[in-house]
């Protein structure tokens, strides 16, 4: 008995430890895990945009309300690390919370492969156009030596 005693005493422990860390920024954290952002999450919970963002400021904890409807909406958040900061941003039994995790990861990536290529293809319209002019400038300059030789 003294054992299970001391087990309980050790969890609130960690559970008082980890409360300087604020439930905003917990949620905060759980939104950039999904990859989405605080306006769409709002959208998806049915709550005002204003919300979350009281809550994600630390104005306002976040109620019993909207704590369900995050249950409900998005099964693969881990709750315990929402209402503690104990474990991972999303459910370590989930296997949607690898197939997220890996799709999140993924999209960044396409994301900066779209970004080096949108730059690629700048930078190969630059010497296209580059390439372009230098040949009108060959063709005005062979026009102008024709139009000489001929009036000599």
């Amino acid at each position: 008995m003294g054992k299970q005693k001391q087990d309980k005493v050790n969890y609130e422990v960690k559970e008082e430890v980890k409360e300087e860390e604020v439930a905003g920024d917990r949620l905060e954290n759980v939104i950039n895990a999904l990859g989405t952002n605080k306006n769409a999450f709002s959208v998806k919970l049915g709550v005002s945009a204003a919300s979350i963002y009281n809550i994600t400021s630390g104005r306002n904890a976040p109620g019993y309300d909207i704590l369900g409807k995050i249950m409900l909406n998005y099964p693969i958040v881990n709750m315990q690390y929402l209402l503690t900061g104990i474990g991972d941003f999303l459910r370590p039994d989930s296997v949607l919370s690898d197939n997220v995790s890996d799709l999140v990861r993924k999209h960044r990536i396409l994301e900066e492969m779209v970004s080096t290529l949108t730059e690629r293809i700048d930078r190969v319209d630059g010497q296209k156009k580059g390439t372009e002019m230098a040949a009108f400038h060959e063709s005005v300059k062979s026009v102008a030596k024709k139009k000489v030789a001929k009036k000599r």
